[in-house]
């Protein structure tokens, strides 16, 4: 129902770990409330590409405000995602997107963040090998120092012998 957000999704993801992802900002949650009810869209702007061995992802969102409803302020969402291709089945990349209300006074919510993945499927003679790490660091309105994540992945995702090993903070 949502395609505008749904097409192109690859180019924001984010430390690609097979059923464990990290996801820094979740695009279909954008125009939504609390509650899940579709909440008035003024503009969006969207560019996905590649460009001399990189993935770009640009997104910018401005959703309404509500007179009936005073919850409802409007907010500002921008997301960038550069990935820079590396090899054959490698990257490095990195990732801000921004929440501002508008509404005089409330502080922007900020996420900035790194990852990469490098792999090999010649490990060895013909074996697969990854290393994969990410790190994120946002704002935390509540100021608790709590306000960053970090982790780092060793996989050997091969036949007969299969191995992974992961530290997640």
């Amino acid at each position: 129902k949502r395609e505008f957000f749904l097409e192109g999704s690859g180019f924001f993801d984010f430390a690609r770990e097979p059923g464990n992802q990290v996801e820094p900002f979740f695009s279909r949650r954008i125009g939504l409330d609390a509650n899940f009810n579709p909440q008035k869209i003024d503009f969006g702007l969207k560019l996905t590409g590649q460009l001399k061995g990189q993935d770009i992802g640009l997104l910018q969102v401005r959703t309404g405000r509500d007179d009936d409803d005073a919850s409802v302020i409007g907010e500002d969402f921008t997301v960038l995602r550069v990935r820079r291709r590396l090899l054959t089945q490698s990257y490095v990349g990195g990732m801000y997107t921004r929440r501002a209300a508008r509404l005089s006074g409330a502080p922007d919510l900020n996420t900035a963040g790194m990852d990469f993945n490098l792999g090999t499927s010649r490990f060895r003679g013909g074996q697969n090998l990854e290393v994969s790490g990410f790190w994120l660091w946002n704002t935390n309105p509540l100021g608790t120092g709590q306000n960053h994540t970090y982790g780092i992945r060793l996989n050997y995702p091969n036949d007969v012998l299969s191995g992974r090993v992961s530290l997640r903070e």
